[in-house]
């Protein structure tokens, strides 16, 4: 996999994919576009949107489990840490032949390497909340949110990380 060209796209997605305010309603807006959404996707999916550190939507459809919870709570610490989305992270990690554990000491048990977690940045103010998907690969996971960010902004953005599968 071109790890390089992997991080440079999803770049380009959390830079376009900024919004100039996210309040409350915004979140609830997205996440119910979000779970339309999954109405076509094969798996069951969880969806989180934390704004200043507060969850503001949550929705579980029928068939997902419990260990969708655990997976993002780890997306949501990596982006938090990170300020950038978790599939960049991944990407970076692997560009850079580092390891998680080895290389900067976090548990990986505490911390995801993978798509589904993706940073709200407001313009003129910076990253103020997570949009936060679990329950398909995670490369869709990352896309998905790509997509419905994409739809709610009315921004294009270039390419899909599914090339890279």
């Amino acid at each position: 996999m071109d790890y390089a060209a992997l991080t440079k796209l999803i770049e380009d997605q959390e830079n376009t994919l900024r919004f100039d305010r996210f309040t409350h309603e915004d979140a609830l807006k997205l996440g119910l576009l979000m779970v339309e959404k999954m109405k076509n996707l094969p798996k069951p999916m969880t969806i989180e949107l934390y704004r200043n550190n507060l969850l503001v939507f949550r929705y579980a459809n029928e068939g997902a489990i419990r260990n969708y919870d655990r997976w993002l709570a780890r997306k949501r610490k990596t982006v938090e840490t990170m300020y950038m989305s978790s599939l960049r992270a991944y990407a970076q990690f692997n560009r850079d032949g580092k390891d998680i554990a080895k290389d900067v000491f976090w548990d990986p048990m505490e911390f995801a390497l993978c798509g589904g977690g993706f940073p709200i940045f407001v313009n003129e103010c910076g990253m103020i909340g997570t949009v936060l998907v679990s329950g398909q690969p995670h490369l869709v996971d990352h896309q998905f949110i790509v997509e419905c960010l994409s739809e709610y902004l009315g921004k294009t953005t270039r390419g899909t990380v599914l090339d890279f599968a």
